[in-house]
């Protein structure tokens, strides 16, 4: 969750998470301005779980640049900020995905065992993290808890990185299918270039976890930002392609407000 700080870095690493930073903050702020240009109605799990993860993400490279430029220890407040909106954003992502797949995924027991994984993973994963980020922010690197959330920052990495795989294999497979409905040659385009941005989102998953593995663990922090940033961007991309195989139309905002929103999923 947390790089070394400022001085125990060398310059070309407090160049690369400056950019990294920065670009995050670029890429997620204009992601809240799109929301609201693009959506007619500010409702629905689809919208709520954007703006959430949107906000999050901002909210904890706050804290993460804070933590890393000040030098000091003992930064409860800048932990607290970054610990707090990586919850929001990390099981957002998540949510995100899941509200996606209502629209090519009819099998309602599939998309209620979808959301039955994500919400025990938020339950289990995510309070450990949270307590143990706080725990393990104090003077020195030995402590039990220091050691403790490094092990465990593994494991949820791991974690939800798998679960955003599952999703979106899930919704590869279900793409794929479509190929043998589609005979017009622009819809299947369409549907090569949703499994090519959905393979680069797994890829982004995949990269992460070998900067973590790989030792780079500082490196990973950053970089986890700006991949989340550019995923939520494609996300405006790939609902844009989904929408126009799914009912033949480029007016995404009707179709959000409509199909999108928890009373309609109950209604049909």
């Amino acid at each position: 969750m947390f790089t070394s700080h400022v001085g125990s870095t060398s310059p070309s690493i407090q160049y690369l998470f400056a950019a990294f930073y920065t670009l995050t903050f670029y890429n997620t702020t204009e992601v809240v301005i799109l929301i609201f240009i693009t959506f007619k109605c500010y409702s629905g799990c689809y919208f709520w779980s954007f703006f959430v993860t949107a906000c999050g993400l901002i909210i904890s490279t706050i804290g993460n640049v804070i933590y890393f430029y000040k030098d000091t220890p003992g930064q409860i407040a800048s932990v607290s900020l970054a610990v707090l909106g990586w919850c929001c954003f990390i099981n957002g992502q998540s949510i995100v995905l899941w509200s996606r797949l209502h629209i090519i995924v009819q099998n309602r027991r599939a998309l209620l065992a979808i959301l039955i994984m994500i919400i025990f993973n938020a339950i289990t994963l995510s309070p450990p993290t949270i307590v143990l980020a706080v725990l393990g922010n104090e003077p020195g690197s030995q402590s039990i808890a220091t050691k403790a959330y490094r092990m465990w920052e593994d494991i949820q990495l791991a974690m939800f990185s798998a679960q955003e795989m599952v999703i979106s294999a899930i919704y590869m497979v279900q793409v794929f299918r479509l190929l043998t409905i589609f005979t017009n040659g622009a819809k299947r385009n369409i549907i090569h270039q949703l499994l090519a941005i959905n393979a680069i989102i797994i890829a982004m998953d995949a990269i992460l976890l070998g900067v973590q593995f790989s030792g780079n663990r500082d490196v990973q922090i950053p970089l986890k930002g700006l991949v989340y940033a550019l995923k939520l961007k494609i996300e405006f991309a790939v609902l844009g392609r989904l929408v126009t195989i799914a009912t033949g139309t480029i007016d995404i905002l009707c179709f959000l407000s409509h199909h999108l929103s928890p009373c309609n999923y109950h209604e049909r």
